[in-house]
């Protein structure tokens, strides 16, 4: 991955799918970020746990919730829990979003301000695990992430929508109680 714009902008031409984690983990709460897909090549992302190590693709596969480009949702790596079909795929130029509620257990994933489909997933319910966001990409691939700064990398949302927490500013409405995972959204 070559990482720019405050690692906001993640890019890999490489030929080898390769994992980009967060830094900045999330708990029991409500938390919401958006990703704009620039270009081609093979993208996902969700969450996976903060413990794993990215240079490990099988420990972040068997420790993860994905949406991938082809509309599914994958869980503990791919092929193993049936993935779920959102029939919702996403390509270039589009935005997607993914709000994690670990309070629930409830991950859902938007394309577009529109929900793709959702997941509920005990391991995130009041456990003890940390969680952060996770990327995969490959042959091209470049995804920029917007974790409430109002940027999809030097380009500002274009529309700002509503957000009840009042913390960060995102391209579409948040949902209802979730706020931005960002420093200020974990102090609420």
């Amino acid at each position: 991955w070559v990482f720019s714009k405050g690692n906001t902008n993640i890019r890999n031409d490489t030929n080898v799918q390769n994992n980009a984690l967060g830094t900045i983990a999330l708990h029991n709460g409500k938390y919401y970020w958006e990703v704009y897909r620039h270009g081609g090549g093979d993208v996902g992302f969700g969450i996976t746990k903060a413990f794993v190590d990215g240079t490990n693709h099988t420990q972040v596969n068997d420790n993860r919730v994905l949406y991938y480009q082809d509309g599914n949702i994958y869980r503990e790596g791919l092929g193993s829990n049936s993935p779920v079909n959102t029939g919702v795929t996403y390509g270039d130029t589009d935005t997607l979003a993914v709000a994690v509620d670990s309070i629930n257990g409830v991950i859902t994933f938007y394309k577009n301000g529109t929900q793709s489909g959702s997941i509920t997933d005990t391991q995130l319910i009041y456990s003890n695990e940390l969680w952060i966001p996770w990327f995969l990409g490959r042959s091209g691939s470049e995804m920029r992430i917007n974790f409430g700064n109002g940027y999809f990398g030097t380009t500002a949302v274009s529309s700002a929508g509503t957000n009840a927490s009042g913390i960060g500013i995102f391209e579409y409405d948040v949902p209802t109680g979730y706020t931005a995972l960002s420093t200020k959204g974990l102090n609420l």
